[in-house]
């Protein structure tokens, strides 16, 4: 296999289904809100014109379906890069919460 083609494969799912995408936006759209990650956002909004791309796309008459979908050579890695920035950004932060320091304390409250 070709290494543009493991790049793509793991969409496929989405493409067929496009209403999958609502998986990856509401998880990304959680983190984001939920931990304050900018990144998160950014990539559930990326998910969000993914899937309106692919929802449009397929809604294209059949006489414009090509048997190769370029467009995903460049979307494809794209979501990729971003999904495995925001998930390791949000790992992070979940993962090192900082704790409080009993030093810190002032006062009896």
């Amino acid at each position: 296999m070709n290494f543009a083609l493991l790049l793509c494969l793991w969409i496929l799912p989405f493409v067929d289904q496009p209403w999958l995408v609502a998986a990856p936006i509401a998880l990304f759209g959680a983190c984001g809100i939920s931990g304050r990650n900018a990144v998160a956002c950014i990539a559930a909004g990326a998910w969000l014109a993914y899937g309106s791309w692919e929802v449009y796309v397929t809604g294209w008459p059949s006489e414009y379906e090509a048997l190769i979908r370029t467009d995903l050579l460049v979307i494809a890695p794209g979501l990729l890069l971003i999904s495995v920035t925001a998930l390791t950004l949000t790992l992070r932060r979940v993962l090192t919460r900082p704790t409080r320091d009993p030093r810190h304390d002032v006062g009896l409250w």
